[in-house]
């Protein structure tokens, strides 16, 4: 694998949440596919809230 650093989305500056929304729509499929790893790896094999309520999110189009 290969690691792909995400950007500060946290910083005030709205360049910031441009370059994260990039990084999302470039990356998208990834990020679902880690989820998804996270979530099998798990002895519970469930989310948590905020990997749950990500995942989603995620998934809906409009969004």
């Amino acid at each position: 694998g290969y690691s792909i650093p995400f950007l500060d989305a946290s910083n005030i500056c709205y360049h910031s949440h441009c370059n994260a929304a990039t990084e999302l729509i470039l990356h998208h499929s990834l990020y679902l596919e880690f989820l998804e790893l996270v979530q099998d790896k798990k002895e519970s094999g469930s989310f948590t809230n905020m990997e749950k309520k990500l995942y989603k999110a995620l998934q809906d189009i409009p969004t």
